[in-house]
């Protein structure tokens, strides 16, 4: 049986992404469980460094009520999904 938890999130959803992660801070936050673990090689973003790995598999359910969306994902945990920016102009893109 699923967590019944949930967290408002920002998330970034690139489908030609090979893996997908959450942070620790989620996972903790929901209460997520081990489904698996697996050595990999990672670089998250803003990371140039490819770094040997052991990580945690975590299902995810996505949900946004208002529009009926929902999706389960098998993600991979992560510390931190992104370093620090810096210098970057940051401006809000709205759909037309």
């Amino acid at each position: 049986m699923g967590s019944t938890h949930s967290l408002k999130v920002r998330a970034i959803f690139d489908i030609g992404a090979q893996r997908s992660y959450v942070s620790q801070r989620v996972v903790n936050s929901l209460k997520l469980e081990t489904i698996k673990i697996e050595t990999l090689r990672i670089a998250t973003f803003g990371n140039q460094n490819q770094q040997l790995q052991v990580v945690n598999l975590i299902e995810l359910a996505l949900t946004k009520p208002e529009t009926g969306f929902e999706m389960t994902l098998y993600t991979f945990l992560v510390p931190r999904i992104c370093s620090d920016l810096q210098g970057q102009d940051l401006h809000w893109v709205k759909e037309t």
